[in-house]
């Protein structure tokens, strides 16, 4: 009887953990956030030919992971946070500004096949993989950033580096 409790038991959590969505071959980056442990992910969509495709080249959507753990699309009014422009470079890349962390320039290209984010954390080049944003609730519920977390791996060595950047507050002029 142990034996039975115990394989459905395994089966169950088998099964949840087969569930959840997890990050795909074509994951870029995520940004998380302080406010709950809903994040952002980031994706290469990748065309027939294997390359980053030009004309939509990034998927970007919640996994609500604070609630049931689904995938929902980034809304219009949400862009103005987590929104980015992107543009195709002649030099085989794209170049990506993030409105997150608008200070920093992000390369997406193609790296062994393979998708990537490339941009300079503490001064050297690295592979993004997460963006934590640390913030408080302002006015109308509308979030102030305090500060965020760049974490990636550099592109050299595969060491993994993080960068905390402090935000100045426009208003007070901190």
């Amino acid at each position: 009887m142990k034996n039975i409790k115990l394989c459905a038991l395994i089966s169950i959590v088998l099964c949840l953990f087969v569930s959840l969505p997890f990050a795909s071959e074509r994951s870029l980056f995520k940004i998380e956030r302080s406010k709950n442990a809903n994040i952002v992910q980031y994706d290469a969509n990748i065309d027939g030919n294997g390359q980053i495709d030009k004309n939509n080249p990034i998927d970007s959507y919640w996994l609500l992971y604070a609630s049931d753990g689904r995938r929902t699309e980034v809304s219009a009014f949400q862009r103005s946070a987590y929104g980015f422009s992107i543009a195709y470079n002649e030099s085989g890349w794209f170049d990506m500004r993030m409105k997150a962390v608008e200070d920093r320039n992000i390369k997406v290209l193609l790296v062994d096949g393979e998708p990537k984010a490339e941009m300079i954390i503490k001064g050297k080049n690295a592979y993004l993989s997460k963006i934590y944003i640390n913030s408080r609730d302002g006015f109308a519920g509308i979030p102030t950033v305090l500060y965020y977390i760049l974490t990636g791996n550099e592109v050299e060595t595969g060491e993994e580096i993080e960068e905390k950047v402090e935000v100045k507050n426009q208003k007070r002029g901190e």
